[in-house]
């Protein structure tokens, strides 16, 4: 009879103790610019911290730093073994857990209690957490929840949302760049190999003089064509019979088919320099179609300040 009705005392005593350490309790607090809290942690059950953002994305500027100042004791699953919080312990999270084990002091309800401080700054936010041990499970929380107040949340959702669009411009930004070396190593590649080839040329010696802008004379003499792969380039002179610098603008070249109809080629133009009086200018226009030095009829338009000189052969 007494072997029953001490296994009865046994699981009375023992019930509430289960259940409590069973149960969460969930503290809220609002995150503030400075938060203060104490918390007492029974050995071996932990808290976890929650955090309403992910703590390595709040603010690039304001790195999270973390300090336990009694490390001996309260020990964090984020923490290396010296203290110290790598940013890979951080992605993707937005909590962190912390413990504090049993000392080798501690006999049950009559061990040791211990005390420290944890200082958290993430996002431009401090939090100063008082912490204790304690044998009183009704002290202990499992969870503490912080939360933003309506204005905080906005600001942080405009802050989110800048750093986004700033992480995708810089993005944009390095594709850019890379695409930027690309292009410049296939055009280096491209100068060694044309510059490897011979030219193929075909003389056009064609020849027209014009009255400029200003009431003087120039000469645009078209020389030759060279093809060097699928690159055609007109190659033309210009010379300045005026009293002035000439300035030359773009270029055109369209083939003219029997029928009369036109058709203006893709082209690149390279003019020269301002001309001096009394001097001669070398520009040239690049075409890759191969209509370019066909049978069909060409004619090559250039244009000089607000005049348009053209030459057809």
């Amino acid at each position: 009879m007494s072997r029953y009705l001490f296994l009865f005392l046994f699981l009375v005593v023992s019930l509430p103790v289960a259940a409590g350490v069973g149960e969460p309790r969930v503290k809220t607090v609002e995150l503030r610019d400075q938060t203060h809290l104490s918390l007492s942690l029974v050995p071996d059950l932990g808290v976890r911290f929650l955090f309403p953002f992910l703590l390595d994305r709040v603010d690039d500027d304001i790195p999270f730093t973390m300090q336990l100042t009694n490390s001996a004791v309260f020990k964090c699953d984020i923490c290396s073994s010296d203290g110290f919080v790598p940013g890979s312990a951080l992605r993707g999270r937005n909590s962190f857990i912390v413990t504090a084990p049993p000392q080798p002091t501690s006999h049950g309800n009559d061990g040791a209690h211990y005390a420290g401080h944890l200082f958290v700054s993430v996002g431009g936010y401090n939090l100063t957490v008082a912490l204790r041990t304690t044998y009183e499970v009704d002290d202990h929380y499992t969870d503490i929840r912080f939360v933003l107040s309506e204005e905080a949340r906005e600001r942080l959702i405009d802050s989110m949302v800048e750093q986004r669009i700033e992480a995708m411009r810089a993005q944009h930004e390095r594709r850019l760049a890379r695409l930027d070396e690309e292009v410049q190593s296939r055009a280096f590649q491209l100068i060694g190999r044309l510059a490897l080839s011979d030219p193929q040329r075909r003389r056009i010696r064609e020849r027209q003089e014009w009255t400029t802008a200003n009431g003087e004379t120039a000469l645009l003499m078209l020389q030759e064509v060279r093809t060097l792969g699928s690159y055609h380039l007109f190659l033309y002179d210009i010379r300045n019979d005026g009293t002035e610098p000439l300035r030359v603008g773009d270029a055109s070249l369209r083939v003219l088919d029997p029928d009369g109809a036109e058709t203006e080629l893709e082209t690149a133009n390279t003019p020269p320099a301002p001309i001096p009086p009394g001097e001669i200018g070398r520009g040239v226009l690049v075409a890759t179609s191969d209509q370019a030095i066909g049978r069909d009829r060409l004619r090559f338009s250039l244009f000089s300040g607000g005049e348009t000189v053209e030459v057809k052969w």
